[in-house]
């Protein structure tokens, strides 16, 4: 079973980073708009137990959505564990000119060689309407905990006329090392401030 590692340290080595002086050439290919996760997928977010990682929020204005999220088992479509399931519980905030509110999906991975990985994003079906959601991927090495930005999905996603999952890690390479997979969203969006940016729960399988 993986364990948990570092919630706190990941976390602030998150903030620290920012996107300051990053490039693209880390950044996964594309968004799949018409996918869900395989069976067997991990997941976790706002309402999930979250045994296979963290999540938490940042800033203010954060507010529950009820219904509006996945509904299921915590791994995808199997439904032997069912003490630990996700119950639709998702949460939003309002998108601002510059970032200040973020959440973080961090997925305890482990990974003992280069892994291949698919992120999926559940987009909550009230309150995520959201016209430019900024995604990213970081990994944290266990040893020094030094955070790395992996990418993005190479395009920002417009959350207004979606409800469900969407992939936005397209065979994401994660370094041998890395203890932590980390996704942000952010919610800062120049051009369109004022929406609802929705943080649902994340599904990721690697290999």
């Amino acid at each position: 079973m993986r364990k948990l590692f570092g919630r706190r340290w990941v976390t602030i080595g998150l903030l620290a980073a920012g996107l300051v002086g990053l490039t693209v050439t880390g950044a996964s290919a594309g968004v799949n708009y018409n996918a869900s996760p395989p069976t067997g997928s991990f997941i976790l977010g706002p309402g999930c137990g979250n045994q296979w990682g963290y999540w938490q929020t940042y800033g203010d204005g954060w507010q529950p959505t009820s219904s509006a999220d996945y509904s299921g088992a915590d791994v995808y479509q199997e439904p032997w564990l069912p003490v630990n399931r996700c119950d639709g519980t998702s949460y939003n905030v309002l998108t601002q000119t510059t970032e200040t509110a973020s959440s973080y999906w961090d997925f305890t991975i482990q990974a003992t060689h280069t892994e291949n990985c698919q992120i999926y994003a559940y987009i909550p079906s009230n309150h995520a309407g959201d016209y430019d959601t900024r995604y990213d991927f970081w990994a944290t090495n266990g040893n020094t905990l030094r955070t790395t930005w992996l990418g993005w999905p190479g395009e920002t996603v417009n959350q207004e006329p979606l409800a469900g999952w969407i992939q936005i890690g397209i065979d994401l390479p994660v370094p041998a090392g890395t203890q932590i997979l980390a996704v942000t969203l952010s919610n800062a969006d120049p051009g369109a401030p004022g929406r609802w940016a929705g943080a649902g729960d994340m599904a990721f399988t690697c290999q």
